[in-house]
């Protein structure tokens, strides 16, 4: 079951994980790859200043297992009877595609870029990357320096 519904979650949203929301120029647009409920910082002044800051959860596939598991039997044959009273109950085979594909955005985002750990700010559609933080302001000081000392 978690294998089918990983699959599900891929072929719905691989088109879109490279690119989950776009912005008019990616170069300013920032994306921050974090553990549900981790803080995210500076998002105010880095959007004064015209960024487009988007927030993944990496964690959001685990969470949607935990809940869809929540209560439900543990054998095969009593989870084939109760899985589709729980689809139902979630509004229906769409709206449950359309959990799964928000559940595992994150963390296909994340792959897509060739992130290895979180939290993580990346810059320009891939551009840089700076790890181990969620605050926004504190990472685009970064990058902007490095850029500065790229040129």
């Amino acid at each position: 079951m978690k294998i089918l519904l990983m699959l599900l979650a891929l072929l719905l949203v691989l088109p879109a994980a490279a690119d989950p929301v776009p912005a008019a120029d990616p170069a300013m647009r920032i994306e921050v790859f974090r553990l549900a409920g981790v803080a995210v910082e500076g998002i105010p002044t880095v959007e004064r200043m015209g960024y487009r800051v988007i927030v993944h959860d990496v964690d959001g596939g685990r969470r949607f297992e935990v809940a869809l598991n929540a209560g439900l039997p543990r054998d095969a044959q009593g989870l084939r009877a109760a899985l589709p009273q729980r689809i139902r109950e979630w509004g229906g085979d769409a709206a449950v595609a359309a959990r799964i594909a928000e559940a595992w955005r994150g963390l296909l985002a994340a792959k897509s870029y060739g992130l290895d750990r979180h939290p993580a700010v990346v810059f320009g559609g891939g551009q840089a990357v700076v790890y181990g933080t969620t605050d926004v302001a504190w990472a685009l000081t970064r990058y902007l320096a490095w850029q500065r000392g790229q040129r």
